[in-house]
């Protein structure tokens, strides 16, 4: 098919989904300046080593700022960070502009572009598309997202599909694993070089990288993790090489708004044609509706349509919100991260976007340096408590066993089993495996073992003491 049909016929799929921009509303000076005051009076409030702010239109770029210090220099809006699951929507506005130019289609099936693609125990007939994947529809679970041979050798035949294609929406980065691959593909070329040539190039995001590609600069922030409040420096590691499309980019939050700022702008950055409209409109989709965009989340906030992702490396939190109606673009990234139940990033995005719509200045709580504050509290208390149990029973001279009564049993079985359900049910709760919970958040993942096996521990030996002072001639 000639590039002119494959655009028709691309065109032809994408028109019930373009549905047309509503006019632009731009936020004053006077807000955008209340803006960056609140993230100046928030951050550290809020635990945060540093931050970085920018907030831009299709035309330019309004505010680009950051709080805090870098390798003894003052982070900015220019100082690059690691963006996390961000990147996915740089591939996915690759994937979506390499359709366009006729390189492939989105409704092409994943077996077209990488013919040894099997899963185990696939649903049939339906096969995955490439549209599948952006929208996170293809079946496959956030749970695979964190497989180690999916990770480092790019396959998925020991996956299995935990829905028929595009029947409902997950997340997962086992979807942008694929995607990587299939570009390279498509565009018989690496995925680093695609996205410079399609995003970074023109936009000039002279500090964005792409690991396995290009070098991180040595001007990045510096990585941190929290624990519990307090921040410990630490340098982000390499990914593995498959891994990368889906959450292994980094950009400065200048970079990112300008980015940002192409998109809402229909394509265009301040004159600067970089993606097809017809594409942009193809990533945003219908803008009366909610859900799964192609490679973002698409809700509603204030009555306005808002396209989201958020961000975590080990070291790293990012945030981007565009808002298409107002052709505004916010980013906040941090250098440490933050999350997974109450992050700070999210907090700051949600009182920039509010005064950006002309609310009030809201009032921030540092919820995640409190949440973490009892999760110690708790922890201590548990270990606190195992040890104590632990002085009974040697004051017993410690005994070993439980006396046979369907109550001692039955007292020894609950404790020890819901320490596994807790111990099996937080990771699930939360979309990812316990070792890389402990590598993500040391401080939450320690914490839960901690506490889960001082609780069993404590169970265990409560048991036989209590067993022990029930025979016969126990004083």
């Amino acid at each position: 098919m000639s590039k002119s049909l494959r655009r028709m016929a691309l065109l032809a799929v994408l028109l019930p989904w373009a549905a047309p921009l509503q006019a632009r509303q731009p936020p004053d000076g006077d807000r955008i300046e209340l803006a960056r005051i609140f993230v100046e009076r928030n951050w550290q409030r809020l635990g945060l080593p540093g931050v970085a702010v920018a907030i831009a239109t299709g035309d330019s770029v309004l505010l680009s700022t950051g709080f805090g210090s870098a390798q003894g220099e003052e982070l900015s809006g220019h100082t690059p960070f690691p963006t996390g699951s961000v990147t996915k929507t740089l591939t996915a506005a690759a994937v979506v502009q390499s359709a366009w130019d006729g390189f492939l289609e989105l409704d092409d099936p994943v077996e077209r572009w990488l013919p040894d693609f099997r899963l185990r125990s696939p649903y049939q007939p339906a096969s995955i598309t490439i549209r599948h994947l952006l929208e996170h529809r293809s079946g496959l679970g956030q749970w695979s997202g964190h497989d180690a041979r999916a990770q480092t050798e790019g396959r998925v035949d020991h996956l299995a599909p935990r829905a028929p294609p595009g029947e409902r929406a997950e997340y997962s980065s086992i979807n942008f694993i694929l995607l990587g691959r299939i570009l390279e593909a498509a565009r018989e070329r690496e995925y680093g070089a695609t996205l410079e040539e399609v995003i970074l190039e023109p936009l000039d995001m002279t500090s964005a990288w792409v690991d396995g590609w290009s070098e991180r600069p040595k001007t990045m922030a510096p990585g941190h993790q929290s624990w519990f409040g307090l921040q410990r420096r630490m340098e982000e590691p390499l990914p593995p090489r498959y891994l990368v499309p889906a959450g292994f980019a980094g950009a400065s939050a200048d970079d990112l708004a300008r980015y940002g700022g192409m998109i809402v702008g229909e394509g265009s950055f301040a004159g600067t044609r970089v993606l097809d409209p017809e594409a942009v409109r193809a990533l945003i989709g219908p803008t009366d509706e909610v859900g799964r965009a192609l490679g973002w989340g698409r809700s509603r906030i204030g009555g306005q349509l808002v396209l989201s992702h958020a961000g975590n490396a080990r070291t790293g939190s990012a945030r981007m919100r565009l808002i298409p109606e107002s052709e505004l673009a916010i980013v906040i990234l941090s250098n440490t991260n933050s999350g997974p139940f109450f992050p700070a990033t999210e907090a700051l995005m949600d009182g920039v976007h509010a005064i950006l719509r002309g609310e009030p200045e809201p009032r921030i709580w540092p919820r995640e340096r409190i949440f973490k504050a009892v999760v110690l509290v708790w922890t201590l208390a548990s270990v606190a408590g195992a040890a104590k149990q632990a002085g009974s029973w040697a004051s017993a001279d410690y005994p070993i066993g439980v006396e046979s009564s369907a109550g001692a049993v039955g007292r020894l079985a609950f404790d020890v089993g819901l320490g596994g359900v807790v111990l099996v049910g937080v990771p699930r709760l939360i979309g990812v495996p316990l070792p890389t919970l402990i590598e993500y958040f040391p401080d939450l993942g320690i914490a839960l073992v901690a506490s889960v096996g001082a609780g069993v521990v404590g169970g265990v030996l409560r048991s036989f003491t209590r067993s022990a002072a029930t025979e016969p001639g126990t004083p």
